[in-house]
């Protein structure tokens, strides 16, 4: 069983009463089944102080909260403090613009299961209006710029209208069919880049 909220042995259980006697008082996460504890901390459910520890009530020693004289008891009793402070699972990505042919044909077929670029149907949208459009795209083209000292690569889309590979990373955002998530109309920089 892995545990990505806690250590196993923070966790006090049936051998764990007189260590746990040191918490009554103090708050923390109960649970009848040490597997649900993991969820309980992700949602922030099952919150309460430890009341008592009461060696005579066989498996359930946990007495949690105490209200109106009701008692609710449980097998396993973690302190807030000893849940593990974890990073945000997700970390930010990062996006660059395409550089050149290559990666622009690796983009578009690999996300779009298209066989080739020219007649690749895709959905963009502005980044500063939020105007989709589903469209082609009709041409590859290239040139060299002399002032930047580089090859220009450029794609027509089917509204008739040309974008430099990195004009597209900065005016638009695609979304493709495998994760349904709009991202910029560029590749994931990775440690490489």
């Amino acid at each position: 069983m892995k545990l990505r909220n806690f250590n196993l042995e923070d966790v006090f259980g049936y051998n764990d009463l007189e260590q746990a006697k040191a918490y009554i008082g103090k708050r923390g996460y109960y649970a009848d089944y040490i597997e649900d504890l993991d969820d309980y901390i992700e949602n922030k459910s099952h919150i309460d102080k430890l009341y008592a520890v009461d060696e005579d009530l066989g498996l359930f020693r946990y007495v949690i909260g105490r209200s109106y004289d009701y008692n609710n008891n449980y097998n396993y009793f973690l302190p807030l403090e000893k849940v593990k402070k974890t990073e945000p699972a997700e970390k930010e990505v990062k996006y660059r613009p395409l550089r050149n042919k290559e990666e622009l044909i690796d983009f578009i077929c690999k996300n779009t299961n298209s066989q080739q670029v020219i007649g690749a149907v895709i959905c963009i949208r502005k980044k500063d209006g939020g105007q989709t459009t589903v469209t082609t795209i009709t041409a590859i083209t290239h040139y060299y710029d002399l002032l930047s000292d580089k090859t220009i690569y450029e794609i027509t889309l089917g509204t008739g209208k040309t974008y430099s590979l990195e004009c597209l990373f900065g005016l638009f955002e695609i979304i493709f069919d495998d994760n349904y998530q709009w991202q910029p109309f560029g590749v994931e920089v990775k440690n490489e880049d």
